[in-house]
């Protein structure tokens, strides 16, 4: 596994002391940790799956022993960009119960004084600030990943819709709908507590999970 190391004039000793490094992504996060970052942040907008792919980023921190968290993207590509207040809101506690480490808004373009922000947003962010207060994150209130959905190693499919390419360039093969069917069930089984892993022999998974499907499993 590589690791990640940065150079930053401004920190003295940057390369023997290696900075931690980060990205956004919204797919594939397996991969991005196998790079060598430290921590990825889950892309939740444009109408994907929010559990899902908290599923496959938090799965891959979890096996990998990294860190994630979620960035709020746009909702759609015209103005306003983002989702609305009540949108954002949930979008930032589902990520944080979920046990994100990281929470970020993506604040681009500038439509106004405050970027793509407006009023409904901030309020949004007030709202989320005062939950996490009155209810903090705590045993009783963070869900974690109790079941892994287990892919094949190396399966590169970007799994954002069931026509998606594998490694950005090949269309889906025959195991895909049958990935995509399994997928589907434990979600609506498990929801937020199911992560999404990769079958890889570096990694011992089956001490993390008391319960695991592989992609190929039969299962009701």
């Amino acid at each position: 596994m590589l690791e990640a190391s940065i150079a930053n004039s401004s920190i003295p000793d940057s390369i023997n002391s290696p900075l931690p490094v980060f990205t956004s992504d919204y797919a594939l996060y397996w991969f991005d940790y196998l790079a060598g970052y430290d921590a990825v942040f889950t892309e939740l907008g444009w109408g994907h799956s929010e559990t899902q792919h908290i599923a496959l980023c938090r799965g891959a921190a979890n096996v990998q022993n990294k860190k994630w968290g979620a960035i709020i993207t746009w909702a759609e590509d015209n103005p306003p960009y983002l989702a609305d207040e009540e949108d954002m809101f949930q979008q930032m506690l589902t990520a944080y119960y979920a046990g994100a480490n990281y929470l970020l808004v993506f604040n681009y373009p500038p439509v106004n004084n405050y970027g793509a922000l407006t009023e409904e947003h901030f309020a949004a962010m007030k709202r989320f600030w005062s939950q996490i207060h009155a209810f903090p994150r705590s045993l009783f209130l963070k869900i974690e990943g109790e079941v892994a959905f287990v892919l094949p190693k190396d399966y590169g499919w970007g799994m954002r819709n069931q026509e998606d390419t594998i490694w950005g360039y090949w269309l889906p093969d025959d195991s895909a709908p049958l990935i995509w069917e399994n997928m589907n069930k434990l979600i609506k089984k498990y929801g937020l507590k199911l992560d999404i892993i990769y079958d890889d022999p570096q990694f011992d998974f089956a001490k993390k999970y008391p319960r695991i499907y592989f992609w190929n499993s039969t299962f009701d």
